[in-house]
């Protein structure tokens, strides 16, 4: 009988284009407060990293996007409230303190 043919096995470890850019992007806040039921997160930067209403940022865990959230009007200092934007989550994918804002990665 014929050995099978494997195929070429593929490093785990290399991250795609998009994990890369992902990773390289600075962390511009960090969330706080997730508040699922209301749909929105508390971030620690305001009107110190000049926020304004309506900025989108995507939500990064790791090499990966977890979901996107945009600016409420409520700016304080180093505080602020964003909304997650429903239509940007990834199934399975849940926004959690820690995680880390960055700005959107183009897709």
């Amino acid at each position: 009988p014929a050995t099978p043919v494997m195929p070429p096995k593929v490093a785990a470890a290399a991250l795609t284009a998009l994990q890369k850019q992902v990773l390289g992007m600075p962390a511009v806040a960090q969330v706080m407060q997730v508040e699922r039921d209301q749909g929105f997160v508390v971030v620690n930067a305001g009107k110190n990293k000049k926020f304004v209403k309506g900025q989108k940022f995507d939500v990064r865990r790791g090499d990966g996007v977890v979901g996107r959230v945009s600016i409420s009007e409520a700016i304080e200092e180093t505080e602020s409230v964003a909304d997650i934007d429903s239509t940007v989550v990834l199934p399975g994918a849940r926004i959690e303190p820690g995680d880390e804002l960055i700005l959107p990665v183009t897709r």
